[in-house]
């Protein structure tokens, strides 16, 4: 698929040091994401053990960040040299603080504190897409800091997030190796409206809607800003791990999906059968008689902020 890139959705001291460097060099991958749930279950994994006794009496979330910029670090090395062939690969992320989402100020400090501490050029800085957040996107993708917006459910986030990347990209040095990703929620819609939904629409309200958006930022054009599609793993035991990478295999995106599900992914050109805009549009007016998207939507990103915060809040807990 032309100009398609699938991400590891994973970040763990001994991966990173034993099995990412193989998936990078079989081509399975083109970059990595993180957040604050994967890193709260990496840091419950005997490898940190020696690494957090050594930093024992620094603040806790000096220690995570002690933790979590190493990691990020060590990726970033292994993912440069596809970074230098091609600034759209190569990427690496790591979050600010969820709990700094309301602060605009101390978000924006953050983020540039944290790209300025990992000192590597293929780091994208993630924020939430909260009212905050655009303000914060716009300031940091202003600086030279490439964004990775997340927790994307909406059109109107859509929206609101491409605007504040065009009118950053002018207050930039627009250099190619300032890139932005936008990324999309999939799975989250049908672990929660799968259950009110007859048979023939199960499983697939997240990657309709994900088709939606996907085509809106395609309308805008825009060199410097991809969609990625997030939340991809399979949690039903009825349908393929890969499941969400070959239902989305769209030109021009990037899906950033958990390890059992970049290990089942086969799908090549030609073989998946993905949904038009129009396909799509028509789908979730179908299912307007069933759910309320609306209500939907504001109900996954509260759990995603919430979610967020809760595995920031545990992993600080050393």
């Amino acid at each position: 698929m032309k100009n398609f890139s699938l991400w590891c959705d994973y970040i763990e001291k001994d991966f990173i040091e034993q099995q990412f460097s193989a998936l990078i060099e079989q081509k399975n991958i083109k970059g990595a994401t993180s957040n604050p749930t994967i890193f709260h279950n990496a840091f419950k994994q005997d490898s940190y053990k020696k690494s957090i006794a050594a930093l024992t009496g620094m603040a806790h979330k000096d220690i995570y960040e002690e933790l979590a910029i190493s990691d990020i670090k060590n990726a970033a090395k292994l993912l440069y040299p596809l970074f230098s062939k091609n600034t759209q690969d190569g990427w690496v992320s790591i979050e600010i603080d969820p709990f700094l989402c309301d602060d605009i100020a101390k978000s924006i400090a953050e983020g540039k504190r944290l790209f300025e501490k990992i000192a590597a050029p293929n780091v994208m800085i993630k924020v939430p897409a909260t009212q905050n957040g655009y303000v914060i996107m716009e300031e940091l993708f202003a600086a030279n800091i490439p964004v990775n917006a997340t927790l994307i459910f909406t059109p109107n986030q859509v929206a609101k997030i491409l605007e504040a990347f065009k009118r950053a990209w002018e207050r930039s040095s627009q250099t190619p190796k300032l890139q932005a990703v936008l990324s999309i929620f999939v799975s989250r819609f049908d672990r929660m409206c799968d259950h009110a939904l007859p048979d023939e629409y199960k499983n697939k309200i997240g990657i309709m809607n994900a088709t939606i958006l996907y085509h809106q930022i395609q309308l805008h054009n825009l060199s410097y800003v991809r969609p990625l599609f997030a939340s991809t793993g399979v949690k039903s035991t009825h349908i393929p791990k890969d499941y969400y990478i070959c239902s989305l295999l769209y030109p021009n995106s990037i899906n950033t999906a958990p390890l059992d599900a970049i290990n089942a992914f086969e799908c090549k050109d030609g073989d998946c059968i993905i949904p038009s805009s129009q396909e799509a549009q028509q789908f979730l007016r179908d299912i307007e008689k069933y759910i309320c998207l609306e209500t939907v939507y504001q109900e996954l990103f509260e759990q995603g902020i919430t979610a967020f915060k809760d595995s920031f809040e545990k992993l600080l807990q050393f």
